[in-house]
């Protein structure tokens, strides 16, 4: 059987992280808080052979093979248990907080904020399809029939009244100088 787990959800769903990691730290914290000693400066200082004498205390007091078992039955790996798996997925997608907690005033009016102050303006209704152009000569709108009686009047009323060309053209070539004055 092939199980699938999350990535980066290793101190929630993994045996090895719940079952004996956790202990093991758990029991080591413990024993250094009893050895610590406070130097002149304000720091907290342990000597190397208390270090190594409190990891492996720590290391025969955590009980490793016992909590092995019991580490597969709480991430619900073995016996396969969807209850357990589901209850820790839970707890990864709360970040590990309990359920009691509380959101942050912060992230309560964040909904708040969304939907009601960052609102952005409706954007203007606009049709998909191309507008019709309309014409309008003399505050009349321009179709088929107005084209046609427009045309009736420009022919009646040009044949009756020709424009004389403006355009004067000589029938002798003129020819002009153009240069006044040349050194040479």
């Amino acid at each position: 059987m092939l199980v699938f787990l999350p990535p980066n959800a290793t101190h929630l769903l993994q045996p090895l992280d719940i079952a004996v990691f956790a202990t093991l730290k758990n029991k080591i914290r413990k024993l250094i808080d009893e050895l610590l000693e406070e130097d002149d400066e304000g720091y907290f200082t342990i000597s190397k052979d208390d270090a190594i004498k409190v990891s492996s205390l720590a290391w025969k007091g955590s009980k490793i093979a016992r909590n092995n078992e019991s580490g597969f039955k709480a991430c619900g790996l073995f016996p396969l248990s969807l209850v357990k798996m589901r209850a820790r997925l839970e707890m990864f997608k709360r970040n590990g907080a309990p359920r009691h907690v509380q959101l942050a005033t912060w992230l309560q009016m964040k909904t708040i904020v969304e939907d009601e102050i960052l609102k952005l303006p409706i954007p203007p209704h606009t049709s998909t399809g191309q507008k019709r152009k309309r014409v309008e000569v003399g505050g009349r709108l321009l179709t088929y029939e107005v084209l046609l009686e427009i045309e009736a009047t420009k022919a009646s009323t040009g044949a009756s009244k020709r424009k004389k060309s403006s355009k004067v053209v000589p029938s002798v070539p003129v020819t002009i100088d153009i240069v006044e004055f040349a050194l040479v």
